[in-house]
């Protein structure tokens, strides 16, 4: 018996002691423990590590999963032809099917039309003509509106927020990881995004354009009063075409010039409003 690969056991309530290891016997892949329990029989083909808890099964040209988690260990038949590691998710594909497989809960989809990753942790789902935005870390759904596909995914001191686009408008999905509440934002485009200090900044506050009326949004989606010019970081820039007037409201003159106004734009649209 050759032991190809050992790897800790996934669990909340590891040890730290406790790993499984990937062996071969008579030219068949298992999984054994480190007491030498048969935890996978010798059936497959072979057996690599997909991610932190997650080994690929191979067997007659196909692909399942092998999971472990805190009641042993969790099989799907082999019968996919391709899989997409995820920290929260594995997408599995079967011929014109595609299957999600939730690895924090051990659970297998039924078959899907699409699913489409906004990031480890987001994922858009197609089926029966619907979409739904999904939560993976949570199990959470986070909307059914088909008129809105994801663009990306900010972090935010209490949540994350989830920057949509539609076909007439824009929203966010400002999500509270401590409350589970989401709050809906819609206007017509995300202008810039402020981010606060560090060294993995987090999204502080959103400028949105709305009827060329521009407006800042703090990580709870109100609206932010006129203020002292805090030092933040702008991620994109916007720039004021020549004879443009533009309204902005809840942002300071430094923070407009930051966007990339020029110091009399800024100036004239901080007074303004004030």
């Amino acid at each position: 018996m050759t032991v190809l690969e050992r790897l800790d056991i996934y669990s909340p309530y590891d040890d730290g002691e406790t790993y499984i290891e990937i062996v071969q016997k008579d030219g068949r892949c298992g999984v054994i423990d480190n007491y030498g329990n048969v935890m996978a029989d010798f059936e497959y083909d072979n057996i690599t590590p997909a991610g932190p808890g997650v080994l690929y099964a191979y067997l007659a040209g196909k692909l399942g999963l092998i999971v472990t988690g805190m009641d042993g260990l969790m099989f799907t038949e082999c019968e996919y032809d391709r899989a997409q590691y995820h920290d929260n998710y594995v997408i599995l594909n079967k011929r014109n099917e595609v299957f999600l497989f939730m690895t924090n809960f051990g659970e297998l989809t039924e078959a899907l039309d699409c699913v489409i990753p906004v990031n480890d942790r987001i994922i858009e789902i197609y089926c029966k003509g619907g979409r739904t935005l999904m939560d993976t870390l949570e199990g959470e759904m986070l909307s059914d509106d088909s008129g809105f596909s994801a663009e990306n995914v900010f972090e935010t001191e209490t949540g994350y927020a989830v920057y949509e686009t539609g076909s007439e408008e824009s929203r966010l999905l400002l999500i509270d990881d401590y409350s589970e509440d989401i709050e809906e934002i819609y206007f017509d485009e995300l202008v810039s995004v402020l981010y606060g200090p560090g060294i993995r900044p987090e999204a502080s506050a959103f400028i949105c354009s709305t009827d060329g009326i521009l407006r800042v949004l703090d990580k709870n989606g109100m609206q932010l009063p006129l203020g002292g010019g805090t030092e933040v970081e702008v991620e994109m820039s916007v720039s004021a075409g020549d004879g443009d007037k533009m309204n902005i409201a809840g942002v300071s003159a430094f923070e407009i010039k930051l966007a990339g106004f020029s110091d009399s734009d800024a100036e004239e649209c901080f007074n303004e409003d004030k």
